[in-house]
């Protein structure tokens, strides 16, 4: 396993320009109000992956939209390694990763900071006014030829939390939290209008409402049990999702229940549903599978492997889901 580890870390050594280069740019879209930093090469443009998002109301051109890289573990490119990080941090101007290294999401390039442009445009890609699919764009005109799934004059930001821990996470570290997310949005002067939280561990309700803003407490749903594998289950998070979304709403799902069982089920009942799919837009996953790495942080029983966690992600990636690799 020590060779192993070595070979892993002298690949990204080879990588840590291009890896300094993508989180640079990562911070820079992310920090509001910080216009003097947010400029970026064609380069380092050019290290990120594209998803184009095709019109169906006819109301704009096709847009593209920036996003982090499947690549390696799809995790923090500095972090898997320990002197690596260490050795760039003076280039990361002080930037630190996660009070775990291994939980850093300074990678993580969320679709409300994602520089986007309209296909064929040659010009720079904007940067400075937030955009995505259903949530920002105009509403359409109206005419009862409009489909339905262009209908919907508002669009609502939903969040999914499935494996919640409570609002401000695992042992209160907010980099694991509800509150993350929350925060993030804020960032990008978006407010969340519904939260639906899912945790198996059982907690008190003080536990459960600690440090829950007053604002957000009237939309925010904590539900005490496990998430259903089965999708007929009354607690599947899909059947729920039905339930409550429509299609012009930006649905955010974040999946992390360290249970590979049921989460596995979950993804593959995503896979299979079209309908499902339409309605999510961006979703967090920590994918838990026999990579050796992760095998001193991952303790419960790993199926599958990394060719698996790249073959689902592009697959949902591909179909319009901004997915992200979760801590």
């Amino acid at each position: 396993m020590k060779a192993y580890r070595n070979l892993e870390c002298e690949q990204l050594r080879l990588e840590v320009a291009n890896s300094v280069a993508m989180l640079l740019a990562i911070q820079r879209w992310s920090s509001p109000g910080d216009k003097k930093t947010r400029s970026v090469t064609p380069a380092t443009i050019d290290l990120f992956s594209r998803m184009t998002y095709t019109d169906t109301c006819g109301v704009e051109r096709d847009r593209e939209q920036l996003i982090e890289p499947l690549v390696g573990h799809l995790r923090d490119p500095l972090t898997m390694c320990d002197p690596i990080d260490e050795a760039n941090r003076a280039h990361l101007g002080g930037l630190q990763p996660a009070k775990d290294p291994v939980q850093s999401q300074r990678h993580l390039l969320l679709g409300l900071v994602a520089p986007w442009r309209t296909v064929g445009d040659k010009g720079p890609w904007i940067t400075n006014s937030s955009w995505v699919p259903r949530a920002n764009s105009p509403p359409p005109p109206s005419s009862s030829s409009i489909i339905e799934s262009c209908a919907a004059a508002a669009s609502r930001l939903i969040l999914f939390d499935l494996g919640a821990s409570t609002y401000h996470g695992w042992n209160s570290a907010p980099t694991y939290g509800t509150k993350w997310f929350v925060e993030r949005f804020k960032r990008s002067k978006a407010s969340v209008d519904r939260i639906f939280a899912f945790e198996f561990e059982p907690h008190t309700a003080a536990e459960i409402y600690r440090g829950v803003p007053d604002d957000l407490l009237p939309r925010y749903t904590y539900l005490n049990v496990g998430v259903d594998a089965d999708g007929n289950g009354r607690f599947n998070p899909w059947r729920w999702l039905h339930e409550v979304a429509n299609v012009g709403d930006h649905v955010v799902i974040k999946l992390d229940i360290d249970t590979p069982a049921i989460e596995n089920a979950l993804v593959a009942q995503l896979l299979a549903s079209k309908p499902t799919m339409a309605l999510v837009d961006e979703m967090f996953y920590e994918h838990h599978v026999d990579v050796r790495c992760m095998s001193q942080h991952w303790f419960m029983h790993t199926t599958g492997t990394l060719r698996n966690t790249y073959d689902n992600f592009a697959a949902l990636r591909r179909a319009g889901v901004r997915m992200h690799s979760w801590p």
